[in-house]
């Protein structure tokens, strides 16, 4: 093998392999990780990496998961975050509805286009569909309101995500 080949099939494996680490769009209903939820109609979907998001999980005498993602508008590719909470004073099941009017659920959107530097505070609902401390992965879908200090309505609505869950132990 020349050194022209040897060149370029490493070339295409660091080509292979920067491609594979990049920051992609995440949308859980492609059967990967990730959050999905349409905002005032317009489809948004997660950014990172694969496999590298994870929702803290911590048990004792409270229960907890929480996590703050980077989300993206599919319509013009505007960026900003999302910040989900879910936390009871027994332990956290699948099944169950998590309301934020009662505190035991919190989500924000933070510094959206439409409010820029707003942290926006969302009510409804965040219901585990797969939930099991055991296990790695966390399943939820919510529908949640909310209104900037603008007075920019948000309506959330058909979110889902699908993401890795890492207990305060690391696992």
């Amino acid at each position: 093998m020349g050194m022209k080949t040897c060149l370029r099939l490493l070339l295409i494996a660091l080509s292979l392999l920067l491609a594979s680490s990049c920051v992609k769009d995440m949308d859980p209903f492609e059967g990967a990780d990730g959050v999905r939820v349409n905002i005032n109609g317009y489809k948004c979907v997660m950014v990172g990496s694969p496999g590298r998001n994870y929702m803290n999980y911590t048990s004792g005498e409270s229960y907890s998961l929480k996590t703050e993602v980077e989300m993206t508008r599919m319509l013009d590719y505007y960026h900003f975050s999302m910040v989900f909470s879910i936390q009871d004073g027994s332990p956290l099941s699948a099944g169950k509805r998590y309301s934020t009017a009662s505190g035991e659920a919190g989500v924000k959107l933070l510094s959206p286009k439409e409010s820029p530097g707003d942290e926006i505070s969302l009510s409804g609902w965040i219901e585990l569909v797969k939930f099991d401390p055991s296990s790695r992965i966390v399943e939820a879908s919510f529908e949640l309101d909310g209104t900037a200090s603008n007075g920019e309505d948000f309506v959330l609505r058909h979110g889902f995500f699908r993401l890795f869950k890492q207990s305060e132990d690391g696992q």
